[in-house]
């Protein structure tokens, strides 16, 4: 994974990184495992890491969270439904009425995809706060459910990045 690929990763929420290689790599993932694996799972309440260990010792692969797959998930029905999406339910205005300037802006939404396509961990990585960010929020929230990301020919929990364009000109 790249440095880029993991800034995806909120550090905050890292609770165990796993590094498996050789057999152990292979085993569990096939031949893409053949450089090695690096697992990364997300924090629990739990009060300390022994117990985390021992309740986690036989977590689930539904339980993970992928950053990087073979199939990345997807809004259902692809771009132009996306994009029908947006102009359905975006208020396009919002920004102006915020008083932002003439430019364009684009507002990335990172959230998780489940396996199931819910959509769950919905926030803004970059004008957070703002009502423009929150009306985007609210739009992945209370849309259609996604299409899964694959790994292995499986369906996955998948970390996702929509980035929303905003372009204000001069009037």
């Amino acid at each position: 994974i790249s440095k880029k690929e993991l800034e995806v990763i909120d550090p905050h929420l890292i609770g165990h990184i796993n590094i498996l290689k050789d057999k152990h790599a292979t085993e569990k993932y096939g031949q893409k495992g053949k450089d090695g694996v690096i697992e990364i799972s997300s924090k629990t309440n739990l009060p300390n890491e022994k117990q985390w260990e021992k309740e986690n010792a036989d977590a689930k692969e539904s339980d993970k969270v992928f950053v990087k797959l073979e199939t990345e998930p997807t809004f259902p029905g692809g771009k132009n439904a996306w994009a029908a999406y947006l102009q359905k339910n975006l208020d396009a205005a919002m920004p102006v009425q915020e008083g932002w300037k003439a430019g364009v802006y684009k507002v990335i939404i990172r959230f998780i995809v489940r396996s199931t396509g819910e959509v769950t961990d919905v926030q803004a990585e970059n004008y957070a706060g703002t009502k423009t960010a929150n009306m985007c929020i609210e739009l992945i929230k209370n849309g259609p459910k996604w299409v899964p990301g694959k790994q292995n020919g499986k369906l996955v929990n998948a970390y996702k990045k929509q980035p929303i364009t905003f372009i204000i000109t001069e009037q």
